[in-house]
Parts: structure tokens; sequence; C-alpha cells
């Protein structure tokens, strides 16, 4: 994810530019709020996997911290600590990404993603 991030294609920034600022899009954007959205999303992108790359329980205490501190950066929540991330919100999200009834955890979003990549798979050939 880091690298497909710090070393991204011209051509998706391209067809971001052509999808939401030039001819396509009737201008829904310009082309600097499409720049600093990027680049506020790659920031992110680089702080997530800068978290996740670390030893577990390490990751999740850094993702923990990361949460807290874009809930409080986006959302102005200066109440949600890394402590109640880990504790009350992350097993509730975890809980909510897996199937019901499936004991090994599959998450209920696993068919899309396989189907996702079959589909870049076939293009790539």
């Amino acid at each position: 994810m880091l690298f497909a991030n710090l070393f991204r294609s011209r051509e998706d920034r391209n067809l971001l530019m052509k999808v939401f600022v030039w001819n396509w899009s009737d201008r829904k954007t310009d082309w600097l709020t499409l720049a600093t959205a990027e680049l506020t999303y790659r920031r992110l992108v680089n702080r997530y996997t800068a978290a996740l790359i670390l030893p577990y329980p390490r990751d999740q205490k850094a993702l923990a911290q990361l949460g807290a501190e874009l809930a409080n950066e986006m959302f102005g929540l200066d109440d949600v600590t890394p402590e109640m991330l880990l504790t009350e919100i992350l097993p509730v999200g975890i809980d909510l990404c897996k199937q019901d009834g499936d004991d090994n955890l599959k998450p209920d979003y696993y068919d899309v993603i396989e189907e996702a990549i079959e589909a870049v798979r076939d293009n790539l050939n």
C-alpha cells in the first residue's frame, strides 16, 4: 500500500483530473481543490501504512493513536482517546466486518475484493 501510494502512475492523477476537473465532469471541482485533496489523502495513507508495518501490538496502538488524532483533526472530537478506540470502537468495527456465523473471521467484503483483483489481473494480461 505504501509503495502504491508513493510510486503511483502519473496516469492515475491524469484520470482524476479528467474525471473531476476537465470535460467529463461539468467541472465538479477545480485543480487546486483536487491537488489539495490528493495530497491530504496521500499523507493519510502514509500515516496509516506507517502504523500498519509495526509489529503487533504496536500496530494497534499506533492505529488507535492515528484514529484519535484524525477524530480531532477532521471532526474536532478531542474526547476520543486511543484507549477508547482500542477497547470500544475497534472491536465493534472488527465485528461489523465479519460474516455472520463464520468462525474463520472471513470479512464480509472478501468476495468483492477477490472479484476486483481478478478483474484487474484479467485486464493486465
